[in-house]
């Protein structure tokens, strides 16, 4: 049972060592690179964009249309066998660090430690 404690505690860890480490996108436009003046990257922009349907309409033009998507069944069993490998391999991959749980839950404890005796949700707060 602590075992699996630790594992849950590591997870978390990580999921919030993630979530801190990414940077959210930027609501303002991007600006034209340096030596492009405003006007010029607009009409790069537009030159670009105008390429792409031109190239879109030629595809469509000459019959080459994207596959039909697959029916929601086969996307499921699909997902179900992308799940179940996963599930499979990420056993393995435990099994080949059979020290990670006793490494996370020293983890905890120099957390603890380190926190003044916070717990690790308060520590993390911090």
């Amino acid at each position: 049972m602590a075992s699996l404690a630790a594992w849950l505690y590591g997870c978390v860890l990580l999921c919030a060592v993630a979530r801190a480490s990414h940077t959210p996108l930027s609501p303002n436009p991007p600006r034209p690179p340096a030596g492009i003046g405003k006007e010029q990257f607009d009409a790069l922009v537009e030159a670009i964009g105008a390429a792409v349907v031109r190239k879109l309409d030629a595809r469509q033009a000459k019959g080459t249309t994207a596959p039909p998507a697959a029916p929601a069944e086969a996307r499921e069993d699909e997902l179900e066998g992308r799940v179940s490998e996963f599930v499979a391999r990420s056993r393995e991959a435990l099994a080949a660090f059979p020290e990670l749980a006793r490494r996370l839950i020293a983890l905890l404890y120099l957390v603890r430690e380190a926190g003044a005796g916070r717990s690790l949700s308060a520590f993390l707060a911090v």
